[in-house]
């Protein structure tokens, strides 16, 4: 036979955990003290990266015994060792960024909190703690390659140069004028957003092609890295062939460090993993188990009866079946004993008639003579009969007690009985298991006292939320469909029609019809991978909440969650935008396009990069066209836009064609700044594409023109004929829609065991009968114990008065004494004189026996501690203060009403207090333009003078800043929106600690993603060698005058000279190559700018830089005379001021960026988190 026991032990050891967690897994629950713990009071973390992140290969040395030195042509590509040095270049660009994202990963997983209502089992712990982990991996695995993949996208949708000549390359057109065109590979051409990629090669001595196992060759140097494998550097063979011109006691990668990838995985899966070869995952469970620190742990099991209980259950059930046999036996004799007087033998029924009759008399005598019957019985009942002799004088006190009972068992039996009967009082009603109807029922009823904890706190998003977005129909439109894409690439602009009379300021739409394409499929693609990767990260977030929350509430809460992640998927694509803008916008890299600048010979044959201005046109008619102002890229606003021509057939070479001016159509200085400002309604019109097939067909004679269809003007859409920037804006999304029925799947998710309320009733009858019972029992106890007591002690008093005069000795000690002497608890009927000694011992025996007993009893009660639970209302962090002064801590447990509240709600204020003064004012800007003649700029044709790339500096920092200020502001608003998790209230300096602590987690975490992504940018130009408009890097040579030559211009690597440190480098081998920066006038005589360099590219050139020379008066004098400006007294109030900045004034601005031009946060200012 068995049965459940419940076992309670109080604060457990983490051993004791353990022994009970294997003994007890099914029952144990142990509450936690503290429900949500840091991962990182109990987590680390061991990363071993793949081996080549640690490899000679990533290092400068590898870099500067690779670089060739060779002038790249069109040819180049044909020997991949030429471009190999980018190949390993990029490598260590993404071991860099693996390892920040790893360090972004770690920061997150740091700073979040596993929450724990009850305390963990071993092997659930550390399911927790993986699961948590690898999703934070995942998602800065999704933040790198999104921005990875779209940063690629954007520098083929752009169009942009590779000085290695790997996508496009310069040839000069039979006007004389020089152009670039794209690479074509097997009729593919790097016009496609997709790349062309095929095998690497090299050519041997013998002028042999030999492949490269696992290498591959594309259009980018990133596409390239990202499909290769590493299999040639395992192999000793394979090396010595490629670099047969290096040593070879080179340390190859060794292939038996391999632990999750192996020797044919590509840099793409192993940037898939964060090149991440071996994670191990330390879980402490010890300082876990301190952490949750739970005050008890309850559990239960079955077994058989124990034999002592047995035995005495067996002896009770005796004395039971024996107390009631005695009463029952004498009632069952005697019914058995009249039935059988009735049974009578058939000789004698003839008489059975005349004794009917006669019992009918003795029927009515007996109720003639019950009442006087009665009264006599009441008159002599006795409840407090004793055993020992009696007399008439004791019989009568005895019967007097009785009748005493009586009244008071009456009296207070009817005013307990009304009390219990009538009166009203709050009853705590549960209703197990209630169903969404029967709940919604009872908060209409009790919507103030009803409580229903949840049996699962810690709801997933997905569960019961789900947003959708709807994009503009555009994105899933033929305009971006991959066969009209595919036939976009297929033209090839250096054999397309010469048109010398093009209206100045006008170009051939064709030059950047597949640009204006690509980048609309590149931002629908961008919209859905920011929207997919925001969903994946929304739908595995947790809703957290002890409760089932009223639908009121819990829309009011689901929508503010929404409404919350609607606007910070925009943000985060909106910030995406910016980087693309500083990338592409302020970093002037040369497009092949062909437009906004020109390219010229010099007289050593190299080419110089122009600015030309352009006329502005402001209104068209049938036959002319008028221009007000003039325009050009060199200055920073970049608001220089050409029109551009639509030629259907030849036969408009030399007419001017108004009916089809594309006026709607922008070209920018670069593609990506006309697609913005270009407006969307001729989307919806077929003329146009009609327009743009016909004017592709006279080029491209290989394909037939692909049927593309209009967007469908009857879909209704939030946009008009706005500029495709304000949709771009607003992420390409028409509506979001989130499901109406979440609350049901959310109460099905919450689970609730019981609901439970307070109602103001009368007892049940059946309860209310027991308890009187159960009452009347007590006072019927107390009663006869009590009256016996106080009537001997009162008749006591009354003889001792009435024979106070007969006494010698009135001394009442003494009588008091002879009492305790001769006191007689086991008085019997015996006066024999042994007898009555015997029962004096046994009396004597029994009092010491109770006595010692009692204070034993006391004196236990008196020393061992004891819990006792008392309720304080508190309504402010002052009543809980007041109780940690009286009380101590660890006694003391005050619950949350709500586990899971939003720092919004007590953190009052959370902001920058200062950003450094180049993000606050305008005095760069002020110093280097004030009373200057911008027109001079344009006569200067060396890119590398101050005066050509001043205003790019100015517009990088201003947007820089503002990137950081936005980046910033998203990352506090997403902050203050998450949630404090916590069930106790704890002590302010505690709570201030914590959130300290957060605080300070979160601001160091705010700028990973920020440099991360400024680092990946760097990255992916230095390694795709992109080429800078103001020849930084690569030097433009023409070789040949054969105009049919593949090879008439080649690049060379520009290399710097740093006279005062004597060292010289190649843009080829190091991304942060520089010379010091000067500022070059008519006479060709220099002026060192102190602080500013220049570098390889234009991004490099100003984060390499300092800002020194502004807050020096003489470096500011210096500066404004080399540039012809006229300087006023009240141009050195718009000095720097070093005592206003934390940074050192000869940091660099990279130093700067890093830390997001952070000079101090405001100090933190709560609100009452007890409310």
């Amino acid at each position: 036979m068995f049965r459940t026991i419940e076992q309670t032990e109080s604060k457990p050891s983490h051993t004791r955990f353990l022994q009970l967690a294997n003994a007890y897994s099914n029952t144990l629950n142990c509450p936690c003290s503290k429900y949500a713990i840091n991962y990182q009071t109990f987590v680390t973390t061991q990363v071993r990266f793949h081996e080549v992140c640690s490899s000679q290969f990533i290092e400068q040395n590898w870099f500067d015994m690779i670089f060739t030195n060779t002038n790249i042509s069109i040819h180049s590509i044909d020997d991949f060792r030429v471009t190999l040095i980018f190949f390993w270049q990029t490598i260590a660009g993404l071991c860099n960024a693996s390892r920040k994202s790893w360090d972004d990963t770690l920061a997150n997983f740091n700073a979040s909190r596993i929450l724990s209502s009850t305390a963990f089992n071993e092997e659930t712990l550390q399911f927790h703690v993986q699961t948590t982990l690898k999703n934070q991996k995942e998602l800065s695995q999704m933040t790198m390659n999104r921005n990875l993949l779209i940063i690629h996208r954007m520098i083929s949708g752009n169009q942009i140069l590779s000085g290695l000549q790997t996508n496009y390359y310069f040839f000069s057109h039979p006007s004389g004028s020089v152009q670039t065109a794209p690479r074509i590979f097997d009729n593919c051409s790097c016009l496609n957003i997709e790349g062309c990629p095929r095998s690497a090669t090299f050519i041997n001595d013998d002028d042999d092609s030999i492949a490269i196992p696992g290498m591959i060759i594309d259009c980018l140097i990133i596409d390239a890295t990202l499909s290769s494998t590493l299999e040639c550097y395992y192999n000793q063979t394979c090396f010595s062939l490629l670099h047969s011109s290096l040593p070879r006691n080179i340390q190859l990668l060794s292939n038996t460090s391999f632990k999750y990838f192996s020797l044919n995985s590509t840099i793409k899966m192993l940037l898939n993993e964060l090149m991440i070869e071996e994670l191990i995952i330390n879980t402490y469970f010890d300082l876990y188990y301190s952490q949750c620190n739970p005050k008890h742990c309850s559990y239960s099991y079955t077994r058989r009866f124990h034999i002592i209980f047995v035995f005495t259950t067996i002896i009770g059930v005796f004395g039971g079946l024996s107390f009631g046999t005695k009463l029952l036996a004498p009632l069952i004799a005697v019914i058995i004993l009249r039935r059988k007087n009735h049974v009578l033998p058939t000789t004698i029924a003839s008489q059975i008639e005349p004794q009917r009759q006669t019992r009918g008399r003795i029927v009515w005598l007996r109720i003639r003579s019950l009442p006087p019957y009665i009264k006599v019985q009441v008159l002599s009942l006795n409840l407090f009969e004793s055993s020992a002799p009696r007399n008439p004088h004791h019989i009568y006190r005895e019967r007097l007690f009785t009748r005493i009972f009586i009244l008071l068992m009456i009296i207070s039996s009817i005013a307990v009985g009304l009390y219990i009967f009538v009166s009203e009082e709050n009853q705590l009603i549960i209703v197990e298991h209630p169903s969404l109807p029967i709940y919604l029922q009872l908060y209409d009823d009790h919507s103030i006292t009803l409580q229903c904890p949840c049996s699962q706190i810690s709801i997933p998003y997905k569960s019961f939320l789900n947003v959708t977005f709807i994009l503009h129909q555009v994105c899933s439109s033929d305009l971006i469909s991959a066969e009209w894409l595919n036939y976009l690439t297929r033209l090839d602009s250096k054999f397309m029609p010469e048109i010398d009379n093009d209206l100045e300021g006008t170009r051939d739409f064709r030059i950047i019809g597949s640009s204006y394409f690509q980048l609309l499929s590149t931002f629908c693609s961008m919209a859905r991978m920011n929207i997919d990767d925001a969903q994946h990260n929304f739908i595995n977030t947790q809703f957290i909440n002890a409760d089932v929350l009223p639908p009121s509430v819990f829309l009011q809460k689901t929508q503010a969650i929404i409404d919350l992640f609607i606007n910070t998927t925009r943000d985060n694509f909106a910030r995406t935008i910016d980087w693309v803008n500083i990338m592409f916008h302020t970093s002037q890299f040369l497009n092949g396009a062909n437009v906004i600048l020109e390219i010229t010979e010099t007289n050593d044959n190299q080419l110089d990069i122009i600015f030309p201005t352009y006329p502005t046109y402001s209104s068209f008619s049938e036959n002319e066209i008028t221009a007000e102002g003039a325009c050009s890229c060199i200055s920073a606003d970049r608001q220089c836009h050409l029109i551009p021509l639509l030629y259907l057939n030849e036969s408009y070479l030399g007419q001017f064609p108004p009916k089809i001016l594309f006026e709607i159509i922008k070209i920018g200085c670069t593609p990506l700044d006309g697609f913005r400002k270009s407006k969307i309604g001729w989307w919806y019109n077929i003329t146009y594409f009609q327009y743009i097939k016909e004017t592709y067909s006279i080029a491209i004679k290989s394909q037939s023109t692909p049927n593309i269809k209009a967007l469908n003007t009857s879909i209704l859409s939030r946009f008009n004929d706005v500029i495709t920037d304000n949709l771009i804006q607003e992420m390409l999304s028409e509506i979001t829609i989130n499901n109406d029925t979440n609350f049901e799947q959310f109460y099905n998710k919450c689970a609730p065991i019981t609901c439970t309320y307070l109602k103001l009733q009368r007892r049940n009858l059946l309860a209310s009968l027991f308890l009187l019972i159960a009452i009347c029992g007590g006072l019927n106890k107390g009663f006869r114990l009590i009256l016996p007591l106080f009537g001997k002690l009162f008749f006591s008093c009354i003889n001792w008065w009435k024979e106070r005069h007969r006494r010698r000795d009135n001394s009442i000690f003494l009588n008091i004494y002879q009492s305790i002497k001769t006191l007689n608890l086991f008085t019997t009927e015996s006066t024999d004189e042994r007898s009555i000694h015997q029962q004096l011992i046994y009396t004597r025996t029994y009092l010491i026996l109770y006595f010692t007993s009692l204070s034993i009893l006391l004196f236990y009660t008196a020393v061992v501690e004891r819990s006792i639970t008392k309720m304080h209302p508190i309504s402010s962090t002052m009543d809980y203060e007041q109780l940690l002064v009286d009380l101590q801590a660890d006694d003391i447990s005050c619950p949350c009403t709500r586990i899971s509240t939003p720092y919004s709600e007590f953190i009052s204020e959370l902001r920058v207090d200062k950003f450094h003064e180049v993000c606050t004012t305008d005095k760069i800007w002020i110093i280097l333009n004030s009373n200057l003649d911008d027109d001079k700029v344009t006569e200067f044709y060396t890119g590398r003078s101050f005066q050509l790339w001043k205003p790019f500096f100015t517009e990088f920092l201003a947007s820089l800043c503002s990137l950081s200020k936005d980046t910033i502001n998203n990352s506090i608003k997403s902050f203050l929106s998450s949630t404090l998790l916590t069930n106790q209230l704890q002590p302010s300096v505690q709570f201030i600690n914590e959130i300290n602590q957060t605080i300070n987690q979160f601001q160091q975490r705010v700028s990973i993603s920020f440099t991360q992504t400024l680092d990946l940018i760097r990255m992916i130009i230095q390694g795709n060698s992109l080429l800078g408009t103001f020849s930084s890097n690569w030097d433009i040579i023409k070789t040949e005058d054969d105009i049919e030559s593949n090879s008439l211009f080649i690049t060379k690597s520009v290399i710097y000279d740093d006279i005062k440190q004597n060292i010289s480098c190649s843009c080829s081998t190091l991304r942060t190559c520089s010379t010091p920066a000067e500022i070059i006038d008519e006479n060709d005589q220099s002026t060192i700018v102190q602080g500013l360099i220049f570098s390889c590219h234009l991004l490099e050139t100003i984060l390499l830089s300092s800002l020194s020379c502004f807050y020096s008066s003489t470096c500011v004098s210096d500066v404004r005379d080399a540039l012809d400006a006229i300087t006023s007294e009240h141009l050195r109030n718009e000095l720097l001021n070093d005592s206003l900045t934390r940074f050192n004034v000869n940091d660099t601005i990279e130093k700067l960026a890093y830390e997001m031009f952070i000079e101090s946060w405001i100090s933190l200012k709560t609100r009452d988190p007890a409310r």
